[in-house]
């Protein structure tokens, strides 16, 4: 998150519309304090305890979802963006790597301020067509890990024709 804190910090006066939200972080008073040394506190919102049809709502009134993590195995929030049709802006990590396809639903950045800072400048720059067909692509991908799909290949391992 702090990454992403110095990117847009870079990108305030470029891009004054840029907003951050982060749900589901417990102790937030560090994260807090460093948006405000960096003049963001207008433009972060830290919401803790989000779940459910919440965090739904979040995600469909995104514009991106910015992962720049270090470490992740599946990334099921990856999947939980793409099904609410909002493209990815993630690093080349685990599950990620696999079912995010750069330039197509989402974005490839490297885990730095300065890559995710060009990762937010490619995706703003964005025509709305393009940004409409990253969602439309974004939620095709979900599309091919609901239950029924990635439950498919096994049920025909094992003989059996029924979801």
């Amino acid at each position: 998150c702090f990454e992403i804190l110095d990117a847009l910090a870079s990108l305030k006066s470029e891009y004054p519309q840029l907003h951050y939200v982060v749900a589901g972080r417990d102790n937030s008073e560090a994260f807090i304090l460093a948006a405000r040394a960096l003049g963001l506190e207008d433009r972060v919102t830290v919401l803790s305890g989000v779940h459910g049809e919440s965090l739904t709502r979040l995600y469909q009134g995104a514009d991106l979802f910015v992962l720049p993590t270090e470490y992740e195995s599946f990334g099921l929030v990856g999947i939980e963006s793409l099904a609410c049709g909002v493209p990815v802006l993630t690093t080349r990590v685990g599950g990620l790597e696999d079912y995010v396809t750069d330039g197509q639903d989402g974005l490839f950045v490297e885990r730095t301020s300065d890559s995710v800072k060009e990762g937010l400048r490619k995706f703003m720059t964005l025509s709305a067509d393009q940004r409409a067909l990253m969602s439309q692509s974004a939620r095709q991908k979900a599309e091919r890990y609901s239950w029924p799909e990635v439950l498919r290949p096994l049920l025909r391992l094992i003989g059996s024709t029924k979801i």
